[in-house]
Order: C-alpha cells, then sequence, then structure tokens
C-alpha cells in the first residue's frame, strides 16, 4: 500500500477531508484495512501537527502575571 500512502497524503494537501477519503476508497472498493490507513496516515501517533491540547512555548506569561498581581493587589 506505499502507492495508496503517497496519494492519501495527496489528497490531504489538497484540502480533502478523512471522511470524504475514506468514501472514495469504499465507493473504488478497497478494503477496510486500506480504508483505516486514512486515519494512521492523517492522525499520526502523539505528534501530530492537529494536536490542539499543547501550549506553545513562546507565549509571554509574565505580563499576565504582573497584571494578576496588580488587580490582586
Amino acid at each position: 500500500m506505499p502507492n495508496l500512502k503517497l496519494w492519501i497524503e495527496a489528497q490531504l494537501k489538497r484540502g480533502y477531508s478523512i471522511k470524504q477519503i475514506k468514501s472514495i476508497l469504499i465507493r473504488k472498493g478497497y478494503p477496510p484495512a486500506a480504508v483505516a490507513e486514512v486515519d494512521k496516515i492523517a492522525r499520526p501517533s502523539s505528534t501530530n501537527a492537529f494536536s490542539s491540547n499543547k501550549i506553545p512555548k513562546n507565549i509571554p506569561y509574565k505580563p499576565f502575571i504582573v497584571i494578576i498581581i496588580i488587580i490582586g493587589v
């Protein structure tokens, strides 16, 4: 399935959703294992670029702490 992986990556870059890609594969008669590859390629492990639960390290938090202390006083 290496060619399928490249095709799936290309479709994701073009802006197709995971659901749309899966639908195409199902219509073309691909087996369920091939359709499941879409999830593996689109959401690789915990280093996913789309993960929103990570806080960027470059947020300037010191001004916020100073403001909170001033308001508290």
